[in-house]
């Protein structure tokens, strides 16, 4: 029983103490961490509207969404985040759509479930591209819609491509609850706290 003690004993120190600095290690770093997301976060927005500066999220009626601000404090569109399957997993997409409600840019943010070659193209810039000035209207709900409204759909990845589409779809969706008469910059003004008025 001695010798067990005195093999357990030291292990249960060595344990807490570095259980200890672990916890303080994390503690002294949350802080940056935190700035790390936010900032990540915030040039992930402004990739998707252009001109944007500042955003407030808004968290009212479904799915959260950003409304982005240029540096004279007036509303310019918005930032979804939306995720559909795609053929592999999740297709996580942020999508900018201007006041006009015109798609602005779209991102794709994770996709690495999708087929190597094939359905992980549409991470691809120039893929990504053709979705700019799209209206709600021009969403392709199918294959032949891509073709119907002069898109290019990924060869050999029609579910992924589909997912791209549905993510727009949805998009566009929420843009109607959250919008639903394209806003101009004459009437919105935000404030330096973030919130508008």
């Amino acid at each position: 029983m001695k010798n067990i003690l005195k093999t357990v004993y030291p292990l249960i120190v060595i344990s807490v103490f570095f259980a200890a600095a672990l916890g303080l290690t994390y503690q002294m770093l949350e802080g940056k961490i935190n700035d790390t997301v936010l900032k990540e976060e915030q040039d992930a927005l402004k990739a998707v509207l252009a001109g944007a500066v500042t955003f407030d999220k808004v968290t009212n009626n479904g799915d959260p969404f950003y409304i982005g601000y240029d540096s004279q404090k007036q509303q310019i569109g918005y930032v979804f985040k939306k995720n559909k399957t795609g053929y592999g997993g999740p297709v996580v997409m942020l999508i900018g759509v201007k006041n006009d409600q015109t798609v602005d840019k779209v991102f794709v943010l994770a996709a690495s479930s999708e087929t190597p070659g094939l359905g992980y193209k549409c991470v691809e810039k120039t893929w990504l591209e053709q979705f700019a000035g799209l209206t709600r209207d021009k969403v392709p709900g199918s294959k032949a819609d891509y073709v119907k409204y002069d898109l290019d759909v990924i060869t050999g990845a029609t579910i992924t491509s589909m997912a791209v589409a549905n993510n727009l779809k949805l998009a566009f969706e929420q843009l109607k609850l959250a919008a639903p008469v394209p806003a101009t910059n004459t009437n919105l003004a935000h404030t330096a706290d973030g919130g508008a008025k």
